[in-house]
């Protein structure tokens, strides 16, 4: 659809927080826009040096399913959930 926009003299950004799309085998499709964006966010992104965060609860990102299973899981999870936030 870029395409089609681009040849009818629309202007096209791309903003994406997926890694993916990031990495150089799309760079062609990401220069099918004319511009793009890439931005920071995904939990397996290393946080930047000097990041800060407000107060959250992280107890509020678990589902009651989640609860109920093993320690150790709920804790991976709860590590990639705190990634994000802080990275978002």
């Amino acid at each position: 659809i870029q395409d089609v926009l681009n040849d009818a003299g629309y202007a096209t950004t791309m903003v994406t927080d997926n890694t993916w799309l990031l990495k150089p085998s799309w760079k062609r499709f990401r220069d099918s826009f004319g511009e793009w964006r890439g931005i920071e966010g995904q939990e397996h992104q290393r946080l930047r040096g000097g990041a800060k965060t407000k107060r959250i609860e992280l107890a509020d990102y678990i589902t009651r399913e989640l609860r109920r299973s093993d320690e150790k899981r709920v804790r991976a999870h709860l590590k990639v959930v705190e990634t994000y936030l802080r990275n978002a």
